[in-house]
Formats: structure tokens, sequence, C-alpha cells
């Protein structure tokens, strides 16, 4: 890389750290530092100017702007569970959620797998696929206190 290449990225990054701090900001209190979210900014920033192409005439803060929201959104979504899920799963585990709250405020009852699969329009063996990552984990001292009380009946 030139001196003339690492300026010019040097140029992008300080023009565009206000863009950075603003998206940051709307990211804020949920669940990551400020300087956490700050840094995993930087990298979406980062990503950006690499991938960037000045040929399709699209604004950079625009292109950057999605990089940066993308990882704040990996980096919060791998700090929030225990148990790490790719977002495309968390985005349909979430859809399905959505699905079921909704068959039960319209029938008042729960919903059943074939039901949950005509309308997300996928397999029933998807939806029992994803009912099983809806299930939250058990802290270990809760699971070891009902395993003792099991063996003590």
């Amino acid at each position: 890389m030139g001196i003339a290449c690492k300026k010019a990225w040097q140029t992008l990054i300080y023009s565009n750290f206000r863009l950075l701090e603003h998206i940051v900001k709307k990211y804020e209190n949920r669940g990551l530092p400020l300087e956490d979210l700050m840094q995993e900014g930087a990298f979406g920033l980062l990503h950006a100017i690499e991938r960037f192409n000045m040929e399709y005439k699209g604004r950079f803060p625009i292109y950057a702007g999605y990089w940066i929201r993308q990882a704040m959104i990996d980096a919060l979504n791998k700090s929030a569970d225990l148990i790490y899920l790719p977002r495309k799963i968390k985005e349909k585990r979430n859809a399905l959620l959505w699905e079921v709250n909704q068959i039960l405020i319209a029938t008042g009852k729960e919903s059943t797998v074939s039901e949950l699969a005509m309308r997300l329009k996928t397999e029933e063996s998807e939806v029992k696929e994803f009912l099983l990552c809806t299930v939250m984990p058990i802290p270990y001292d809760e699971l070891s206190a009902r395993i003792r009380k099991s063996t003590q009946s």
C-alpha cells in the first residue's frame, strides 16, 4: 500500500467518524459498552472501505452505514445469548416466535406445528427444529437442584 493510498484510507476513516458515532448512539444501552460498539462499528467502517466501488455511483456514507450497523448487530447478537446462533437462524426464530404470538392473540390458544409451517411457508420439520432453538438454557445450579429433588423423591 502506497503513502497516497494510506492517506486516502485515513481520510475516509476520519471523515466518516461522525457517521460512526451517530449510528453507535442508536445502539447504546443494548448490552455492550459504548467503547465496544465503537470498535465493532470501526471494523464495519473498515470493511465498507475495502468493499466500496466508486463505479456504482452510490454514496459512501449510505454504504458504510449498512456495514457499520451489521458489525454492531453481530456483536450485540454474540454478546446477548449464552449460546451463539447465526444471524439468519435468529431472524427465522424471531419470525417464528412472532407468528406464535399472533396466533395466540387471534385465536386465544396455542398454535400447532402445522399452523406455523403453513403461515411461515416452510416444512413442519424445519418449524420443529426452530422450536427447539427457542428453548431457553437452564442455569447449572437450577438444573442440579432439580436433579437432587427428583432423586430424593
